[in-house]
């Protein structure tokens, strides 16, 4: 008997701080999302006041500001390579990947530019959040829509640079889905130089219609080389939506986000 209480014992052992492990981090992703909910809950409100000052750019700074905040509650680590291929004070139109709403928080703590971001219409149902979205000028639209092209243009004349997702949906299977041509299209009208970026990680932090999120992780965001405004109207849409997607794929299995 004492043989048996001692294998119990030593098999509980070493279950029981797994266990007590999981529990732990379970309970700090909750409060993590609780304290990242209620922060844009208070700060939606403020956004969307002050969504008129200097054509939008002091909500961006409030934005640029609650992205951060969120990163270091939630303790993600987010690693940027290829900045080095963007010139400061110069627009761009930035194309992407998309796995979750961490892309965007990711894309707006870390990129240096002042950013309007296409997404679909869905996001200004979001309580609180949608609404200064809104506010803020965000491109919330079908891209395939004429109006959100001249809406990205209208931010592009206002000196902004401007973020689509060209998948239309977020995935989180570890792949980079069939790019829709609205993007191209958009950066060919625009003239503003195409920049292919990987973002990789955040699915597995915030999946779709996940409640709890997962702390403490990491994300990639990987910057391709830009492709000039004189090269984009001699490849035309087609041709750009192919090289584009090509370009994000070779990013992203270039990427591979640390994950404990």
């Amino acid at each position: 008997m004492s043989e048996i209480r001692e294998d119990t014992n030593a098999r509980s052992g070493r279950l029981g701080p797994p266990i007590a492990k999981r529990i732990l981090y379970r309970l700090w992703g909750l409060g993590a999302t609780i304290v990242c909910a209620t922060f844009a809950i208070v700060m939606s409100p403020v956004g969307a006041l002050i969504a008129n000052i200097d054509e939008g750019r002091a909500a961006n700074r409030l934005g640029i500001f609650g992205a951060r905040f969120i990163l270091r509650t939630t303790a993600t680590r987010v690693r940027l390579t290829g900045l080095h291929h963007l010139q400061p004070g110069t627009q761009y139109v930035f194309v992407a990947n998309h796995q979750s709403v961490m892309d965007i928080i990711a894309l707006a703590a870390s990129l240096p530019y002042q950013l309007r971001f296409v997404a679909k219409l869905q996001v200004s149902r979001i309580p609180f959040f949608g609404f200064a979205v809104r506010r803020s000028r965000h491109i919330l639209i079908n891209l395939e829509n004429g109006r959100a092209i001249r809406r990205a243009l209208v931010a592009g004349r206002l000196g902004f640079s401007i973020v689509v997702f060209p998948e239309g949906h977020r995935f989180v299977d570890g792949a980079v889905h069939r790019f829709r041509p609205g993007a191209a299209w958009l950066a060919i009208r625009a003239g503003l130089p195409c920049v292919p970026i990987a973002v990789n990680g955040g699915g597995d932090i915030l999946p779709p219609r996940a409640r709890i999120g997962h702390p403490g992780r990491s994300m990639t965001i990987s910057i391709g080389s830009p492709i000039e405004p004189d090269e984009l109207a001699r490849m035309g849409r087609r041709a750009l939506t192919e090289r584009l997607e090509h370009d994000v794929r070779r990013l992203f299995a270039g990427s591979s986000p640390a994950s404990p």
